[in-house]
C-alpha cells in the first residue's frame, strides 16, 4: 500500500515580503531536519508570495535535493468575499463556518484550498509533495476542509511562521487525509527527536 505525502509549511517571518538572514537560517535547518525524518521532496508547490517562495527555497536546500519549483495562485492567502447566493445558502455555509470557529470567508477558503491540495493528491500518488502557503488564511482553514473531525487548536498557536506538518493520504480512490502531525517552527527545535507539541494528530 502506498501513501501520498505533504509537507505544508507555513512561510517564515518576513520584512517587506523578503526573509532576513535568521528566517533563511531557520528554513535551511527546517529543511534539514525534515530530511532527517526520511522525507524527500519529489514535487515542491508554493504560492506566489515571495515570502513562501524563499521559505520553501530555503528548506529543499536544507533537504539537499530542490526539484523543480511550480507556484500556484491557489496556495495564495487572500481571502475571497462574501460569494453572492440564496440567502438560505448562505446563511448554512455562516452556520456551518461558525461551528468551525471560522468566518464565513475563511470557510469559503479553506473549501477552495482544500480542493486544490486534493487535486495536488491526485496528480500525484505514492510521492512526496511539499507546499509552501500562509498560515491562518489557507492552512489551517484548508485542512479543516479536508479533515472534519479536526478540532481546531487556534490558528494563531498552530500554523505559526515556519511551522510545518505532515498530511498523509490514503491509496483509495478519494485520496482520504489519515493523518496530520504537526512539527512546528523545526528551525527552532533543538532536537528533531523532540519536535515539539503536537496539537492535533488524528490517526487512521
Amino acid at each position: 500500500m502506498y501513501v501520498t505525502k505533504v509537507v505544508i509549511i507555513c512561510h517564515e517571518g518576513h520584512s517587506g515580503n523578503v526573509l532576513p538572514e535568521d528566517a533563511r537560517q531557520r528554513a535551511m535547518l527546517s529543511g534539514k531536519r525534515l530530511a532527517e525524518m526520511g522525507l524527500k521532496a519529489d514535487v515542491a508547490v508554493s504560492s506566489p508570495q515571495a515570502c513562501a517562495l524563499e521559505t520553501l527555497l530555503c528548506n529543499l536546500t536544507g533537504m539537499g535535493s530542490i526539484p523543480p519549483i511550480r507556484t500556484d495562485d491557489s496556495f495564495d492567502g487572500t481571502l475571497p468575499g462574501t460569494p453572492t447566493c440564496h440567502e438560505s445558502v448562505l446563511e448554512a455555509m455562516k452556520a456551518e463556518a461558525n461551528n468551525a470557529g471560522m468566518t464565513i470567508e475563511e470557510y469559503l477558503l479553506g473549501e477552495e484550498k482544500g480542493w486544490a491540495l486534493h487535486v495536488e493528491v491526485l496528480k500525484h500518488p505514492g510521492e512526496t509533495i511539499m507546499l509552501c502557503s500562509h498560515g491562518g488564511t489557507t492552512i489551517e482553514p484548508m485542512i479543516r476542509s479536508l479533515d472534519r473531525h479536526h478540532i481546531d487548536q487556534g490558528t494563531d498557536k498552530v500554523f505559526q511562521e515556519g511551522a510545518s506538518a505532515l498530511l498523509t493520504f490514503g491509496n483509495d480512490p478519494s485520496r482520504s487525509l489519515l493523518n496530520v502531525e504537526y512539527f512546528g517552527n523545526l528551525g527552532k527545535v533543538p532536537d528533531v527527536s523532540d519536535p515539539g507539541p503536537m496539537p492535533y494528530n488524528r490517526g487512521v
